[in-house]
């Protein structure tokens, strides 16, 4: 069941400097970071501080890892010095903590936390609704449910609620986009 749309936003911290001086990085920049190639945001853009990159990645089973592998690394590989986050949620609270910091936190936790989180543009295109729905922002995935067997009463009733008016708006108030 395709509950809701997702993507991942490249986000740093918004009290990084970054943010004052660029809103956008393209895929080569992105992949230099993540795999460690740029170990310091002068690498970045050379009026930036001197200070360490902190890669901040879900843990290597996850389905975002899969994603963002596919979408912007391709056969590079992520830096084994990158923090792992056991959940999306945590992975936005690493980000929030650290100035430093950048990683691909969902759209979700990025819009529940647009106070402490800041979301660079990839390749030009923000990550918005519209340009999630458009396919023109490329860090994206759905959210799905999986079951490969007959749903069970409670179950079934879980889905209907999902797909219902109210689900879909605790699905939007939630900072993801409800399948309409």
């Amino acid at each position: 069941f395709m509950v809701a749309y997702d993507a991942l936003t490249v986000s740093v911290n918004a009290n990084n400097p970054i943010v004052k001086i660029k809103d956008n990085l393209d895929t080569e920049t992105i992949r230099n970071i993540f795999s460690g190639k740029y170990k310091y945001w002068s690498d970045v853009d050379s009026s930036l501080p001197q200070k360490e990159i902190v890669v901040v990645i879900r843990d290597l089973s996850g389905g975002a890892y899969e994603v963002f592998q596919e979408s912007i690394m391709g056969d590079t590989q992520i830096s084994v010095n990158a923090i792992q986050s056991p959940s999306m949620g945590a992975l936005g609270t690493r980000i929030a903590e650290n100035e430093n910091a950048i990683g691909y936190a969902s759209y979700g936790v990025y819009n529940q936390n647009k106070d402490k989180l800041f979301a660079l543009k990839v390749d030009r295109i923000e990550p918005t609704k519209e340009n999630i729905l458009n396919g023109s922002y490329k860090i994206q995935r759905p959210l799905m449910f999986i079951k490969n067997s007959e749903l069970a009463e409670n179950e079934q009733e879980f889905v209907n609620y999902i797909f219902s008016d109210l689900g879909k708006q605790v699905v939007d108030e939630n900072g993801y986009i409800a399948v309409e």
